[in-house]
């Protein structure tokens, strides 16, 4: 069945985005409501201190690599290359992180 892209945009934003940062909103939230005192700042750094962003970046990163990859059709080489320059991107990115 043939999907329009903004169908397919949206899905994804929905089901895979929100959904996979939700914990991290609401960790957020409780960090916010409990121990920052409303400093937004001081909650998100304490919430993303110890690289739950990594954890939750490597799924979408791997779903997103897979829906370029698994359509067969030219140019398949951009694909193979979009998708290493992903793979070295968020690589460069978790060395940074923990680094």
């Amino acid at each position: 069945m043939y999907e329009s892209a903004t169908n397919r945009l949206t899905y994804w934003f929905w089901f895979s985005l929100l959904l996979s940062l939700a914990p991290l909103a609401y960790s957020v939230w409780e960090l916010l409501t409990q121990q920052a005192h409303g400093d937004v700042r001081q909650a998100a750094e304490a919430a993303l201190k110890h690289g739950e962003l990594i954890l939750i970046c490597v799924p979408l990163l791997g779903g997103a690599i897979g829906e370029i990859i698994k359509n067969r059709q030219p140019p398949m080489i951009g694909k193979v290359t979009i998708g290493g320059i992903s793979i070295l991107l968020f690589f460069f990115a978790a060395h940074q992180c923990f680094h």
